[in-house]
């Protein structure tokens, strides 16, 4: 690193020596808002004498962050769209597929 490089460093921790951690750390928290999912890791010791499906992970994952809940909320609406499919689907084969 160049001496300029160097200084900047410097110049930087220490103005982070002088900000008070205390004032920073110490403000009120903002209320968690109504209905909010509370973010919770995935607790592998409940599997721990049993194999975890890939859909189980999927769905505990609704609850681990944001890009996993992300995951895990695609993963719901793509079921629903799957049953929507199956729902509308005709009891009967395809046309043309029946044996002539």
């Amino acid at each position: 690193m160049g001496t300029r490089t160097n200084r900047a460093l410097c110049d930087a921790l220490e103005h982070l020596r002088s900000i008070n951690t205390h004032e920073i750390l110490a403000n009120p928290s903002l209320q968690v808002p109504e209905g909010a999912v509370p973010v919770e890791g995935l607790d592998f010791s409940h599997y721990a004498d049993k194999n975890i499906s890939a859909a189980e992970m999927v769905e505990k994952m609704c609850n681990m962050g944001f890009q996993a809940s992300s995951i895990g909320q695609a993963a719901q609406i793509v079921d629903g769209m799957v049953g929507t499919i199956q729902h509308r689907a005709p009891s009967s084969s395809p046309q043309g597929s029946e044996a002539e």
